[in-house]
């Protein structure tokens, strides 16, 4: 492909383009993106240049945990508009960018998938093919005809980028894409089922893009004003913005943890059958996300300490300081002041509260992962003459556990109140065997409750 400006694409270049778009054969996925950033570096190594950049090295663990240890060698990704060096805008494209749209069109057409996942969207030209809607625009999945007849299934994405580099602080649209990728992988088997909690996870992300798009936040990127086809932005040199937005996601999320134990200390939690304070947490808090959130913020705290960086940079240490400090006061102050002990690192002031408890279902494992996340958090501090320090590594895991736990648990409960329902109505109806109709894997669609990262 000759350019515009009389250049072509490396060796290496096309080589890296055509690893993605392995394997070697037609149907299954394709992933579609847009077109690869301007200061992607291009080597034999395709494993290094997939590991650089940031996008695809999360685009390949998604793939990976949905589809097995291949990643993106065992699913093709096709870019929109490959190898194209210009910026593409919503004004009407130029002939450089039509005739590389069209050998995307061609890639689709001699690939044959039976599902595509559009994972890109060029905002003011919606009919350009195989294009998608934007994060969370629509749950249909669009049965399109490409020129030589074949048919394939569209599902709804939105570009990795948006979540990794745009706002890597905010979860919801990380089990967003969780969602619609899996979507994508159930549809090559027709095995997917829409439930309520998925367009409630769709309208949250749309509601979030609006309010971020308001308030012009992009997390330490920046837009370029260079040409090219730097599409996602770079990484801004300040970076105090990016690590200001995880510092306001960890104090969110942690109140929204401190809402879980204020809760289970009231008279309300005991009464509770395990359904509500399913419906509790998950409708009415919406506390995953809040739980994910820091998650989130104590993932990217832990950088400081990678052996192959050289000096961390400043904000990040102010960020993992933040973290240290709020989560020392949460279990040195709030905790005992919610169970009414002496304040101080007591590792047994949280699992004495419900040493001779009955409960059961939800109200059981709460209890059971609230004690381990607490007693975790306390052996992550330790007092010394000069006052305390703290093991990150000790709290990042704890934090880990309790997500995980949390979700986990979510999605027993949910699978419980499934079945029984589906039981209660085949009681009601014996002969009418509705009890088979509706009857998917359920693991399809409770998998975003459990695994987000």
């Amino acid at each position: 492909m000759v350019r515009d400006d009389n250049t072509v694409p490396t060796n290496h270049e096309v080589g890296f383009a055509a690893w993605l778009a392995k394997p070697d054969m037609t149907g299954g996925l394709v992933v579609a993106l847009q077109q690869p950033s301007k200061s992607q570096v291009y080597t034999a190594d395709v494993e290094w240049v997939r590991d650089e950049c940031d996008t695809l090295a999360y685009l390949d663990k998604s793939l990976a945990f949905f589809d097995g240890p291949g990643g993106l060698e065992a699913t093709s990704v096709f870019d929109a508009f490959p190898f194209i060096t210009e910026k593409i805008s919503s004004e009407e494209l130029s002939n450089e960018a039509k005739l590389a749209n069209d050998t995307f069109i061609c890639m689709v057409e001699a690939k044959k998938p039976e599902v595509l996942f559009a994972c890109w969207r060029i905002y003011g030209q919606d009919d350009l093919y195989f294009s998608g809607k934007g994060p969370g625009n629509t749950s249909q999945v669009e049965s399109l005809r490409s020129p030589n007849g074949h048919v394939v299934r569209v599902v709804n994405g939105f570009h990795p980028s948006y979540a990794v580099n745009y706002y890597p602080n905010e979860s919801c649209f990380r089990r967003l894409f969780a969602m619609e990728l899996c979507k994508a992988f159930c549809e090559l088997n027709a095995a997917w089922q829409e439930v309520d909690w998925m367009d409630d996870l769709r309208r949250a992300c749309r509601e979030r893009t609006l309010q971020l798009r308001n308030e012009k936040v992009r997390d330490g990127e920046q837009l370029t004003v260079e040409r090219g086809r730097e599409l996602r932005g770079t990484k801004a040199i300040n970076t105090a913005k990016k690590y200001d937005a995880y510092t306001k996601s960890f104090d969110s999320g942690l109140g929204g943890i401190k809402h879980i134990f204020d809760h289970m200390v009231s008279s309300l939690f005991p009464m509770q059958s395990t359904w509500d304070l399913y419906t509790y947490f998950v409708v009415d808090l919406n506390t995953s996300e809040a739980i994910c959130d820091a998650l989130l913020a104590v993932t990217e705290a832990m950088k400081q300490f990678d052996s192959e960086s050289s000096l961390p940079e400043s904000a990040l240490v102010e960020l993992g300081k933040h973290i240290s400090g709020k989560t020392l006061k949460f279990v040195e102050d709030d905790i005992p002041d919610l169970v009414n002990c002496e304040r101080g690192l007591y590792e047994n002031l949280w699992s004495n509260r419900y040493m001779a408890s009955t409960s059961r279902g939800l109200t059981r494992d709460m209890e059971k992962i609230t004690i381990r996340f607490i007693e975790g958090l306390t052996k992550s501090f330790s007092e010394s003459s000069t006052g305390w320090e703290y093991f990150p590594d000790l709290m990042h895991d704890a934090f880990k556990e309790f997500a995980v736990s949390f979700e986990d648990a979510l999605g027993k409960e949910y699978d419980d109140h499934e079945k029984t329902a589906l039981a209660n109505a085949a009681n009601s109806f014996p002969n009418s065997g509705f009890g088979k109709v509706g009857c998917k894997n359920n693991a399809d669609t409770v998998i975003f409750h459990r695994k987000l990262f």
